[in-house]
């Protein structure tokens, strides 16, 4: 039998994406698609082991399931160590209940008999099963970028600002998990793109902000109270009191707003 390399590690890693995708969904586990794909591309590399004779041993069963688990290990943000094991097992389950549908359709197309040893010769269902894989991950995919718009979208607000006589608009998205005061007025601050902050930026009046992250960076921002401050929602505007300091960074890839809010401000 001709067995197509290329073709069995794409065939085992699209198998692989699917049952690593279906197990975390099944968790309600946060999808990170590029650790999802590098470890489904693992259990792919290690289907080798079964057409290769001198990588037979790693085909025992001890080292097929420590592999699997190395696989949850990579696919799945940090857990502990009891998660990840939750995880391997319904993985594990997942994968034998999908191997029990592959094996069913197969008595079906082939000739079995109890007496004698059973020969795959052919499975003409494959590819449509794999068709139905690829359909899945990718309407997975889209709807879940369909989501994660529609929630960005409900929290994303027009701001107009006017300062010293001089009005700037701008796009800020509510950052609900940033609780960002400025320590004197307890006023909220809103982080701004620095091209647009330049814009209005006082000559006087300035604060200094210094701030902490999570992660452990520590820093100061600049500045400035604005004359006037305006929260547009589609036809509600509301007038706000807020600082606006500077960033140098730019704060959405997709330019999809220029601007942070703080939960403060809402």
């Amino acid at each position: 039998m001709k067995v197509y390399v290329d073709v069995l590690l794409a065939e085992n890693l699209i198998i692989n994406y699917f049952l690593l995708l279906l197990t975390m969904q099944i968790l309600k586990l946060k999808l990170n698609y590029k650790k999802i794909f590098f470890a489904a591309s693992i259990g792919g590399i290690y289907t080798l082991s079964m057409i290769i004779p001198i990588l037979k041993p790693l085909t025992f069963l001890p080292i097929k399931l420590t592999v699997a688990f190395i696989i949850i290990v990579i696919a799945v943000e940090k857990q502990t160590i009891i998660t990840y094991f939750k995880i391997w097992g319904v993985f594990m389950m997942t994968s034998i209940f999908f191997s029990g549908v592959c094996l069913t359709i197969s008595l079906y197309e082939n000739n079995f008999n109890v007496a004698q040893s059973f020969v795959l010769k052919k499975l003409s269902l494959k590819y449509i099963i794999l068709f139905a894989i690829l359909l899945y991950i990718i309407l997975l995919r889209i709807i879940t970028f369909i989501k994660d718009k529609l929630v960005i979208n409900k929290l994303i607000y027009d701001v107009e600002v006017v300062n010293k006589g001089k009005t700037i608009k701008f796009r800020a998205f509510l950052d609900t998990g940033n609780e960002l005061v400025e320590p004197v007025t307890l006023l909220p601050v809103i982080i701004l793109e620095e091209n647009y902050f330049d814009e209005i930026l006082p000559n006087k009046d300035v604060y200094y902000i210094n701030y902490s992250t999570v992660s452990g960076w520590e820093g100061r921002l600049k500045g400035f109270k604005p004359d006037k401050l305006f929260l547009i929602s589609g036809e509600k505007t509301i007038e706000k009191e807020a600082i606006i300091c500077s960033c140098g960074e730019k704060l959405s890839k997709d330019r999809e707003y220029e601007a942070l809010l703080s939960r403060g401000i809402i």
